[in-house]
């Protein structure tokens, strides 16, 4: 089963799922704070964070993943949020099983296929040899100098390393090699079909990821859906600016 999180003993349940190379923990500033009114899941997906390594990671696999934590908690429906990959997979929940969603929040991603944005990052995780590093600062220098313009990235990606308990030598927290194997998949057009529940999709101000050309459709199969621009944001709407991520979020359960 993935590793989760629960925060808060009363109210709906808010299940959120997090991105590509991401972890429960990035959500988790907000998460406590939604947990004063809501009953909080927050899920390391499989291959990430705290969650078992798999050799596989398929849409409906991941949504069978989910399943399970639900049937094990006994939670017979949830508000989603998922960011980017994470919201592909809450989108894609929502057409195999919509009656277990109350209401869907998407952040910064459409259902549709994406150019790979990755490839760059795959590059740099991949030429990071650990045996090579006996402390973070280094790691860190490395990676600032391999993209020297994107900070908060290569931040990002130093959350997701940590020391393996047995040989205390570096390592990342999520499978590189099978996220690397999957990642067309993960970028891929998500199978979906007409959900008429409410659904929010928060598109970063700054972000390219919901567009005019990615949202032609969009409407056609979230006949419910409403979009919010979180302003001065770009992909990592729930870092860059939580305050109005949680705002828009708190609005949108209640109503």
């Amino acid at each position: 089963m993935l590793f989760y999180k629960i925060e808060g003993n009363e109210g709906t349940w808010l299940t959120i799922i997090h991105g590509l190379f991401g972890s429960l923990d990035n959500w988790q500033t907000l998460a406590r704070q939604w947990s004063h009114s809501y009953k909080v899941l927050s899920i390391d997906v499989r291959n990430h964070g705290r969650s078992p390594h798999y050799n596989t990671m398929s849409y409906d696999e991941m949504i069978e993943d989910i399943l399970e934590i639900f049937k094990f908690l006994n939670i017979d429906q949830s508000v989603i949020l998922g960011h980017s990959m994470g919201g592909k997979i809450a989108m894609h929940l929502a057409s195999k099983h919509p009656e277990k969603i109350e209401k869907l929040i998407i952040a910064d991603v459409a259902p549709f296929a994406y150019e790979p944005k990755h490839n760059e990052i795959f590059e740099i995780l991949s030429s990071i040899q650990f045996e090579n590093y006996e402390n973070r600062k280094d790691i860190e220098q490395y990676i600032l100098s391999k993209m020297p313009n994107d900070f908060a990235t290569a931040h990002f990606i130093l959350k997701n390393i940590k020391r393996n308990e047995d040989n205390m030598k570096f390592e990342f927290k999520f499978n590189l090699n099978v996220l690397k194997l999957n990642y067309q998949n993960i970028i891929s057009y998500v199978p979906t079909i007409v959900f008429d529940k409410k659904v929010l999709f928060l598109a970063g101000e700054k972000s390219d990821y919901i567009t005019s050309s990615t949202t032609i459709h969009l409407f056609d199969l979230y006949p419910n859906a409403e979009i919010e621009i979180i302003k001065n944001a770009g992909h990592w709407v729930h870092a860059e600016n939580p305050t109005e991520v949680y705002e828009k979020v708190n609005a949108f359960i209640n109503n």
